[in-house]
């Protein structure tokens, strides 16, 4: 027996709350009992269907960040992390990571200087005289 086309509004009412349960097209199209192609095929035929399934689809979505936010506003600093690294691809590692080795890249010139500089002191200490330029 043929899955019935996608006409009848139990169907739509059941897609709609797969969706809105985090469902995807799979997922919904079985739970509805209606095959993929019925689905996309309505999808595009229809502009108040198409209009119900992405309200649907994006609930789940909507809610999980409003959850984020109200918890933010909250002052929740570990999920204003995770949703910068998440959302934005901002990653605290990298950042630490590249001021570190900036760091330690200015202090390893740093104690080249020093070095050097100790080495001048020494030879001036002994009164040695040297034509040598100091590459730092």
């Amino acid at each position: 027996m043929a899955r019935p086309t996608i006409v009848k509004t139990e169907y739509v009412k059941k897609l709609e709350t797969a969706f809105n349960n985090g469902a995807n097209v799979s997922e919904a199209c079985s739970y509805a009992g209606i095959s993929r192609q019925v689905f996309y095929n309505h999808l595009k035929g229809s502009a108040e269907f198409f209009d119900k399934m992405q309200t649907a689809v994006y609930s789940p979505k909507l809610k999980a960040l409003k959850i984020i936010m109200q918890s933010i506003n909250k002052g929740d600093v570990s999920t204003a992390k995770w949703l910068l690294e998440k959302r934005y691809g901002f990653i605290q590692e990298d950042l630490g990571k590249e001021l570190s080795e900036g760091i330690v890249e200015r202090y390893t010139t740093i104690d080249a200087i020093k070095e050097a500089l100790n080495y001048v002191k020494g030879m001036h200490n002994k009164g040695e005289k040297s034509d040598e330029q100091i590459k730092v």
